[in-house]
């Protein structure tokens, strides 16, 4: 949640719960519904907030690695489950630009990385060092991208049948066992490159750099057609292990058939001389369709932001912990983004029909001032007009199991009706008290602003708020579980609410 200036202990303190709503007659669950709740569990839920709340995202600072490894990975969870993309050109990303941060830059280090997994749905990886065992070639072009390899012995050699080259759309992994020039290797790369290549990782201890070399180099010229990565140290163990194969045998096969495909690693490459762009926003959004010809244009967006606030380096960012200290986060936000990959789940695999669309949204740049969900409003590719109702979940797993605070605007009454009676079939408690001081703090507030009606679950305020202590052994999995399933429920309520005029309709024949 976006940190202000106030007072916590007033807030930690408040446990008013409000009064119970009264029944809506219309709020029958079919057992289908309530299957589809139970899906979802805190067992799963925990899962992807022990994956998002690691040491390795090191705090998932919007515009840095472990926010974009983040986004990746909820984007994969996404089109794993079954929902469609929905950001830019039919991609899972609504890309945006993070005000203030124009021409900032990553430390070279971190914009320049190799990561080795089993596939590309793995979520576990191996990373290669910088500098101490892995350096891009002084003359390599930047990249971004990711694929398999191939193992070759000959650089040079040729394929008549193109269609069936191991190299294509791979990249090409050459031992090396003696200082290759950089005529050869232009070469190389104009061979691979022509064959359909993706980049060059030269393997072996005769490419490992002189200790004096300056990378990025400032002269730098004539790069080369392809990246290409050297590959040193402990890091040429790491390649052959996860290859699942000895150098040898590799050279054998190589030796009589020509390159091969190695199958694995898949090979994640970013090579940045400038280092990584920090003003890069991404959004990552996914998509149910709805199935009544009436509605199915209108739009129901679940949310939850992925970022945090990494090392706690950044400028009234952080409460405590000693400088440069990883601040997980796994309740602000790692819980909110495991509850929606939950909620999109139970509707994806219960193959539940909404009458409007599901957007599943996770916002980048929350902690940095609601970047991400203003700039979705704003041009998201999605009319906030056709928005007809917004479910926000930020801190949603620590403090009272069956205790949730709610967010509401008191005229949203359609709204306020579902989430009281979901809370009732659930045997949850909600608590409003408060809830007015930090309505425009977390992602709902530009919905809010737009007048769609919307809802900010939360888990409240606790000691560990922005502090390197929120960390994982404290999450509560069924407070997890318990406002995951009320967020479903909501969501549903508000995808089936008939049309406005259906509803003002019906409301005029009741006053009759």
């Amino acid at each position: 949640m976006l940190l202000a200036v106030v007072t916590l202990s007033p807030l930690l303190d408040a446990q008013g719960i409000a009064p119970s709503s009264r029944r809506n007659k219309n709020s029958r669950i079919a057992p289908d519904v309530k299957h589809a709740a139970r899906s979802i569990t805190g067992r799963e839920a925990m899962e992807h907030l022990r994956w998002l709340a690691d040491d390795l995202r090191e705090g998932r600072l919007a515009g840095s690695t472990g926010a974009s490894d983040s986004a990746e990975y909820i984007a994969m969870r996404f089109e794993e489950i079954g929902v469609s993309p929905a950001g830019d050109n039919g991609s899972w990303f609504h890309n945006f630009t993070i005000p203030g941060r124009d021409g900032v830059r990553g430390s070279i280090e971190k914009g320049n990385r190799i990561r080795l997994m089993v596939s590309d749905k793995a979520t576990r990886e191996i990373l290669l060092n910088f500098r101490q065992e892995f350096l891009p070639h002084p003359r390599s072009a930047d990249v971004d991208v990711a694929a398999i390899c191939a193992f070759m012995l000959d650089p040079l050699e040729t394929w008549a049948d193109r269609e069936r080259d191991p190299v294509v759309g791979r990249f090409a992994v050459l031992p090396v066992e003696q200082k290759i020039s950089d005529e050869d290797l232009e070469l190389y790369c104009e061979n691979l490159k022509a064959r359909g290549a993706m980049g060059l990782m030269l393997v072996g201890e005769s490419c490992r750099p002189s200790p004096s070399e300056v990378w990025p180099p400032e002269d730098a010229q004539d790069l080369f057609v392809l990246p290409v990565i050297r590959v040193h140290g402990a890091g040429i163990a790491k390649i052959w292990k996860i290859s699942g194969r000895p150098l040898s045998s590799w050279k054998r096969q190589s030796s009589d058939e020509g390159a091969v495909v190695m199958g694995r690693p898949y090979v994640v490459m970013e090579v940045r001389r400038d280092g990584r762009d920090m003003s890069l926003g991404r959004n990552v959004v996914g998509r149910m369709p709805g199935t009544d010809p009436d509605l199915r244009d209108e739009y129901i967006v679940v949310g939850a932001h992925y970022d945090h606030v990494g090392r706690g380096k950044s400028p009234g960012l952080s409460r405590g912990g000693a400088s440069g200290e990883i601040h997980n986060g796994a309740d602000d936000n790692a819980s909110g983004v495991a509850a929606l990959l939950e909620v999109a789940e139970a509707y994806a695999l219960n193959r539940l029909k909404t009458r409007r669309t599901l957007l599943f949204v996770a916002f980048d740049a929350e902690e940095l001032g609601l970047y991400g969900s203003t700039a979705f409003v704003a041009d998201g590719g999605f009319d906030s007009g056709s928005i007809a109702g917004m479910v926000n979940m930020d801190m949603i797993s620590r403090n009272q199991k069956r205790v949730v605070k709610v967010g509401r605007r008191a005229s949203d009454e359609p709204l306020g009706r579902i989430i009281y009676e979901m809370a009732r079939l659930l045997e949850l408690e909600i608590d409003e008290t408060g809830m007015d001081a930090v309505l425009q703090r977390s992602d709902q507030a530009p919905f809010l602003k737009k007048g769609i009606p919307s809802v900010f679950f939360f888990g409240g305020f606790h000691e560990d708020y922005h502090k390197p202590t929120d960390d994982v052994e404290d999450v509560i999995p069924v407070k997890l579980q318990n406002v995951a399933r009320l967020a479903f429920l909501t969501s549903w309520g508000l995808s089936q609410m008939p049309a406005q005029e259906d509803e003002e309709s019906e409301s005029a024949d009741s006053d009759r």
